[in-house]
């Protein structure tokens, strides 16, 4: 979602992912670290790294959104800081998906960590958005 924030200049803004836990509460926001240039021009990066536990579970979850899963050293530092599972936010047209699927298991793989890809479904404006399951028949 885009988030408006007044230490931001006057038209820009974070893409960001508030952390509700089970209660309703956020617990944190990430923001966006790499925008996708040129098209997120007015969007400014994040500077915080997000990693928050589910008790129920015993287990740490690291956040990205989108294009922050091209850069290794996002994904490196989430499983620094704990994250056994790498959540990855994004709306992306069917076509990049599938160009960026060989990156999801490589950052699982380099980081020995979980990752979980979201995509949104539908259309939106002339894009198909995939909704797919990876699984191990997809891999090939």
């Amino acid at each position: 979602m885009y988030e408006v924030s007044s230490d931001l200049p006057e038209g820009y803004f974070y893409n960001s992912a508030p952390i509700i836990n089970p209660k309703g509460e956020i617990i944190a926001v990430y923001r966006k670290m790499a925008p996708w240039r040129p098209s997120e021009q007015f969007t400014a990066p994040g500077k915080e790294y997000i990693v928050f536990e589910i008790p129920e579970k015993n287990t740490k979850v690291g956040v990205m959104i989108c294009y922050d899963l091209n850069f290794p050293e996002i994904a490196r530092n989430l499983t620094l800081m704990g994250a056994e599972v790498l959540v990855k936010l994004t709306q992306d047209p069917e076509e990049l998906y599938e160009l960026n699927k060989p990156i999801h298991f490589a950052r699982a793989l380099e980081n020995q960590a979980y990752l979980v890809s979201t995509n949104t479904s539908g259309t939106f404006g002339n894009f198909s958005l995939l909704w797919k399951v990876l699984d191990n028949k997809s891999r090939g």
